[in-house]
């Protein structure tokens, strides 16, 4: 009989994702298909020739990417610069990686290039790998958090089963009750040491204020010698600043990701209108014509 009853269970979804696929043909509005939540693997489409999978399980970030496609609201211009990054890139770095929604991406897009994703929180880290493995990708997926030393230090976690903002400040985010737990951290410098990298092409960085911390563990020496390209998110100027130390104004060119208006070039580094900043190689903008996209 219980047989029976998850044989029947499992039928019963099975048509429920048939009929939310035929749904989806459709383009209904947000404002409908935000309600339509569920649990399962979907199937993201890139462009025309590449896609991943990834585990709904019935979240915001998910359900967006589910509904309205890759590039159809969740962080849609970043997305459509780090596709075309990606595309140009052999080894990515993907700190912060959350579920891996950009490693995915990029390993999408580019199946040869290496990929580093890090999500220091273990709960979260485990989807990753899960995604990792679903899409029979080899992306490397780290459980620690990138610092400016290597060790633990305790980060700020929210109760919430599925978390976007964990914070290594704890000043951060104290309306909504996030606990410390103690997680182990890595520098960069020490990461590219041991792993004998000898050519680092893009960052995505998405660390809650983090992020000084994150490339002085990296140095400025190494930016100087590999000249990747970034995306970070900067929503402070106090941020920014302490960022601009990192890039020569001779080597680099900055720009503002607005995600309803693309992207709009900087006379300095300074915080984002939306949430990211692209931090981009003069010689690889003018090269794939970045200024143009």
């Amino acid at each position: 009989m219980e047989l029976k009853k998850i044989f029947n269970i499992t039928i019963q979804f099975f048509y429920y994702i048939k009929l939310l696929e035929v749904i989806r043909i459709f383009n209904l509005p947000n404002i409908i298909t935000k309600h339509l939540y569920f649990n399962g693997i979907i199937n993201i489409r890139v462009d025309s020739k590449h896609s991943f999978k990834i585990i709904h399980y019935g979240y915001q970030t998910e359900n967006e990417l589910y509904w309205q496609g890759l590039t159809g609201k969740y962080e849609k211009e970043t997305l459509k610069l780090w596709i075309q990054l990606s595309k140009k890139s052999n080894l990515i770095f993907d700190i912060g990686a959350n579920t891996g929604v950009f490693a995915l991406t990029a390993k999408a897009v580019n199946i040869h290039s290496k990929v580093f994703a890090f999500e220091p929180i273990e709960r979260v880290y485990k989807k990753l790998q899960y995604n990792n493995i679903i899409n029979k990708y080899d992306i490397t997926c780290v459980n620690q958090a990138v610092s400016s030393s290597t060790g633990t230090l305790s980060i700020y976690d929210s109760p919430d089963e599925q978390s976007y903002t964990v914070s290594l400040d704890k000043n951060r985010f104290e309306e909504r009750k996030k606990s410390p737990i103690e997680i182990q951290t890595i520098t960069l410098k020490k990461f590219v040491e041991e792993n004998k990298l000898n050519k680092i092409d893009l960052f995505k960085i998405d660390v809650e204020y983090h992020e000084y911390e994150v490339l002085t563990g990296l140095g400025k020496e190494y930016i100087n010698f590999y000249k990747p390209n970034f995306i970070i998110e900067i929503v402070e100027n106090q941020t920014a600043e302490k960022l601009r130390r990192f890039f020569d104004i001779n080597q680099y060119l900055f720009f503002d990701i607005n995600e309803d208006n693309g992207i709009k070039q900087m006379k300095s580094l300074t915080k984002s209108s939306c949430y990211n900043v692209l931090i981009c190689n003069k010689e690889f903008a003018k090269a794939n014509q970045i200024l143009h996209v």
